[in-house]
């Protein structure tokens, strides 16, 4: 049995019970299950298939699952990269695997390197995820009230 059909009878046996929780954020099997499925869909419209490298440029996110079985139901390779990478080190993983798409979120951490490594490697498309659309609505309102006044703290 493949991983994508162990998600899919967990989605049979526990359908709306909790897979995870994210800082409060509850996330059921067929959230996840739903998501992986536009995920894979949204691979094929690109082109990709079977034995085509989907870079996971990730920390422990929702969207790690969600693109994780995704790529499998797609048919596609996972290729998982520490989200410690330097820039030379990402971009040396990405042309070794063959990577064509890199998952990664909109965070200060990540964001910069995934770009950098786009501009500089063969890799043919960047999925950013955004962080704050994972959190409960409080911790998304409260992160983008943040991230807000950082932009206009320094405006006169």
């Amino acid at each position: 049995m493949s991983m994508p059909q162990m998600l899919e009878a967990s989605v049979a046996a526990n359908g709306d019970k909790p897979l995870l929780d994210f800082l409060g954020r509850r996330y059921s099997y067929r959230q996840v299950w739903d998501e992986a499925h536009r995920f894979a869909a949204g691979l094929q419209q690109l082109g990709l298939a079977k034995g085509d490298r989907v870079g996971l440029f990730l920390p422990n996110v929702p969207i790690y699952l969600s693109a994780y079985y995704g790529a499998m139901i797609a048919g596609c390779t996972v290729v998982n990269f520490s989200p410690l990478y330097s820039v030379e080190e990402l971009a040396t993983q990405v042309a070794d695997s063959g990577t064509r798409l890199m998952v990664t979120v909109d965070v200060p951490a990540l964001l910069p390197t995934a770009l950098a490594v786009l501009g500089e490697s063969d890799l043919e498309t960047l999925v950013v995820g955004n962080f704050a659309d994972m959190l409960p609505f409080w911790k998304r309102l409260g992160l983008r009230l943040s991230r807000r006044s950082d932009h206009v703290s320094g405006a006169a």
